[in-house]
């Protein structure tokens, strides 16, 4: 099969141009360079590191592109929206503070809006390891997808037809399964099976979901199963890097909750210590 070769821009360097250069009679109109140089400007336009947060994001996106004229905007548009990994997971590296579920929702839902029908061109998504609960006394067998995870899916179901690659970010059910690998292991992979089969279930047009897991032996089994029995890509990282998100969030809330029941203890003691004194005060 006849391949056509890319060509090599590497030796062009900037230079300083004299007026008669500047002459815009001596200028290339944009559009008269061939696709192959334009979709090499536009690809160089859409180089991120990590996963954009749309409505967060302090990198420059450029967007003013896709106003430039209606050809632009039909060959621009689809591959910015295709390239970019757009970020909807509550730990994007734009964020100042992690966002309550119920803000995130709505700006998913308001983003989505806002581009119309070009979600349809987006491929790559990180999302929040979907959120499952139970009943406390319950085991993890007998769980269900939190309203949370079932929107944010929803939403990317109903306006991302060819999404095609699903980067699971750090959430409280992704260390639950990381506890469980270890004193579980057979109720982990069920677990897993649970989130494997909301995902293909619901956005059947992913065929690769990608998940952070600590390297470490003691997960070695869980990363297998992730791998081979639901060909997840698993990229292990180490225990410093893994991302921030943890249940301390849940212990600070705990310890809050403990803070305002001994202010509630203190307030009751005051108030039989008063009412002992009006008593004293009587009996004299």
């Amino acid at each position: 099969m006849q391949t056509t070769q890319q060509p090599n821009l590497s030796h062009i360097s900037p230079t300083v141009l004299n007026d008669a250069e500047l002459n815009p009679s001596n200028m290339v109109n944009f559009l008269e360079l061939p696709g192959e140089i334009r979709n090499l400007i536009y690809d160089r336009l859409l180089v991120f590191e990590e996963p954009i947060v749309p409505w967060a994001t302090e990198e420059a996106l450029p967007v003013n592109l896709l106003y430039t004229n209606k050809t632009v905007h039909h060959e621009f548009g689809s591959l910015f929206y295709s390239r970019i990994t757009f970020d909807f997971s509550t730990n994007g590296h734009d964020y100042d503070e992690r966002p309550c579920s119920g803000c995130l929702t709505k700006q998913i839902t308001s983003f989505l809006d806002q581009i119309g029908d070009n979600a349809r061109h987006i491929q790559s998504l990180k999302i929040d390891f979907p959120y499952i609960e139970r009943e406390e006394t319950e085991s993890w067998v007998n769980c269900w997808i939190s309203g949370y995870s079932v929107e944010v899916v929803k939403q990317i179901s109903s306006n991302c037809p060819d999404l095609k690659k699903m980067i699971l970010g750090p959430h409280l059910t992704l260390y639950d399964l990381l506890d469980l690998a270890v004193v579980d292991p057979d109720e982990a992979f069920e677990l897993l099976i649970v989130v494997d089969a909301f995902l293909r279930t619901n956005v059947p047009s992913v065929n690769s979901i990608s998940v952070r897991v600590p390297d470490s032996e003691e997960f070695l089994e869980l990363m297998i199963e992730m791998e081979d029995f639901f060909r997840w890509h698993v990229e292990m990282i180490y225990w410093d890097e893994f991302e921030w998100m943890s249940h301390d969030d849940d212990e600070e809330e705990e310890d809050d909750d403990d803070d305002d029941d001994d202010d509630e203890d203190e307030e009751e003691e005051d108030d039989e210590n008063e009412a002992d004194g009006d008593a004293d005060h009587y009996e004299a």
